[in-house]
């Protein structure tokens, strides 16, 4: 009995260090900010919660100044962390909560589309809003993400998953607690 509680503590205890392992802490050029992901990060012309990555449409987040990147994993369940900067021109500052409540459709994918709940929190100081979307947005896909709010710039974090468990998972809290601004 002894035997098989060791066995199992070292197991977990080498799943748990192999986790921690594969996670990075990226500095994104354009971003002003550090954030952590268990796969590369590469920069992308547009990305939603519904769609992903769409190369070819129309680059709303670039047309507003914005950068947009995304990290891929497949195992142990296909996942996407993708990071939205939008700069804000001086003269709309600070944005209203309509212009900050409109931008969950980047996390929800449609206008239409509607969390299953939304929650004001504080992340490392900045104010920000966090939107869980438990129902399929779309076949299998499933988004929790947060607006932050940092005076010059805008940051939506998106993690979406196959599975809406997976959304309360320990890589999407990773996730999305692991953004540190630069330079606000």
């Amino acid at each position: 009995m002894h035997r098989l509680v060791i066995i199992l503590v070292t197991v977990l205890t080498l799943q748990s260090s192999a986790f921690s392992q594969n996670w990075r802490r990226y500095s994104l050029s354009g971003t002003h900010a550090f954030i952590e992901s268990p796969a590369k990060f590469r920069r992308v012309r547009y990305y939603e919660g519904e769609h992903g990555i769409g190369d070819n449409w129309t680059t709303k987040a670039e047309a507003r100044g914005g950068i947009v990147y995304v990290a891929q994993e497949s195992d142990p369940l296909a996942r996407d962390y993708a990071i939205l900067v939008i700069d804000v021109p001086k003269r709309k500052r600070p944005l209203s909560k309509d212009t900050l409540e409109y931008l969950k459709w980047w996390i929800g994918g449609d206008d239409d589309s509607e969390p299953t709940s939304t929650t004001e929190i504080e992340v490392n100081g900045v104010k920000a809003r966090e939107y869980l979307y438990e129902h399929d947005i779309a076949l299998d896909r499933y988004t929790r993400g947060r607006i932050l709010d940092a005076g010059k710039r805008v940051y939506i974090l998106i993690f979406k998953s196959t599975t809406a468990e997976d959304l309360k998972s320990v890589s999407a809290a990773r996730f999305l607690n692991s953004i540190r601004l630069r330079n606000r």
